[in-house]
């Protein structure tokens, strides 16, 4: 190998390698934030930052031109000096493994050379940091927990395959809640959760107060960190992906963590960080987004209204938990206009009766 093909291939190894093989020209590709429309020569990126990434594909619908098809997307996570090799199955449209390609790289790496001229390099300036933020608490581990069995996330699902649904009084296992190779598996959340032995006003109590069901998802999990980093692999899903049953499920979430009052004394830090979260993700969110999220669905308005009532209200709050709140209501006001006052009808709080 000569000086100049050396420095190439050093250049290769700074960081992980992924190889597109057979796409279409005219298929959008997107890889996190970055997206590229193929042209004749694009046979990957190059120096991909080591962690966990979400590439996503749409066909051209038009041989060529700007309207493209459903998306599908997959996660993945890489170490410095991997290579990932998908290929182009035109039968399913799906981007999927080649193993023999990456062993046989990982073998004789001047084969990469190959590919050098084709390989867009990550384009640190323009977004890096942003995925970085938004997925502190996505880990491969995780990654392979929640991905459909198929590994590939679909914005269109095949007929057979449903989506976990939130369930009135069901338990949450943090099992396989999935039907079917292409759905994710996600955690069931239930609506509400009474403690054991609890009658008459405390029905009430514990209808609004949904600590007990926080507590019991929190229970079939290895942290209480790794519902947030659901949270956040479903909001990718969504924004990225496009798959809507991932925002049902991301909304699920928020709604739960946001109308739980004793569960904020128990774990400040779960709070402090979730809010973080949300402020970055509303954040990154496009407005037309959240317009959509404030006209159709008033299960979060509602429940950031319950967040903040209970934060500002219930005696002995974390300092740290204040300040965060009062920042994403900041952000709320200033970006989306948001009305922080309380209002009737669907966003008050519902009192069950005791024959229940």
């Amino acid at each position: 190998m000569d000086a100049t093909a050396a420095t190439a291939l050093r250049q290769l190894e700074a960081g992980a390698v992924l190889i597109l093989l057979d796409v279409p020209f005219g298929t959008e590709v997107g890889l996190d934030y970055n997206v590229w429309n193929i042209g004749p020569k694009f046979r990957g990126v190059r120096t991909v930052t080591p962690g966990v990434h979400f590439l996503f594909h749409a066909v051209s619908a038009g041989g060529g031109g700007r309207q493209t098809g459903p998306r599908s997307g997959q996660f993945f996570e890489v170490v410095a000096g991997d290579v990932i090799v998908r290929r182009f199955n035109p039968l399913s449209e799906d981007l999927e493994p080649a193993p023999e390609v990456e062993d046989a790289l990982r073998e004789s790496r001047e084969g990469l050379l190959e590919f050098a001229n084709g390989l867009a390099p990550y384009p640190f300036d323009k977004g890096l940091r942003s995925w970085l933020s938004l997925t502190t608490r996505v880990s491969g581990t995780l990654v392979s927990k929640l991905s459909p069995p198929c590994g590939r996330i679909c914005s269109v699902l095949p007929p057979s395959a449903t989506a976990p649904m939130e369930e009135d009084m069901a338990p949450a296992t943090g099992d396989d809640t999935g039907e079917g190779d292409h759905t994710m598996r996600l955690t069931r959340i239930p609506k509400r959760c009474l403690p054991e032995g609890v009658a008459g006003p405390d029905i009430t109590r514990w209808s609004i107060d949904r600590s007990p069901a926080l507590e019991l998802v929190l229970g079939h999990m290895a942290h209480e960190t790794d519902l947030l980093g659901e949270l956040q692999f479903v909001y990718i899903a969504f924004l990225l992906g496009q798959v809507y049953d991932a925002f049902e499920h991301w909304k699920s979430i928020v709604a739960l963590i946001c109308n739980c009052e004793q569960a904020l004394r128990k774990r400040p830090n779960l709070f402090i960080e979730f809010i973080g979260i949300l402020h970055f993700q509303l954040k990154e969110t496009p407005d037309d987004y959240f317009t959509d999220l404030e006209t159709k669905s008033n299960t979060v308005i509602g429940a950031l209204r319950t967040l903040f009532s209970n934060v500002h209200t219930t005696p002995g709050i974390n300092s740290e938990l204040r300040t965060h709140t009062h920042d994403l209501e900041k952000l709320l006001r200033e970006r989306f206009g948001w009305n922080d006052e309380e209002e009737d009808g669907e966003d008050a709080p519902v009192v069950v009766s005791i024959e229940e």
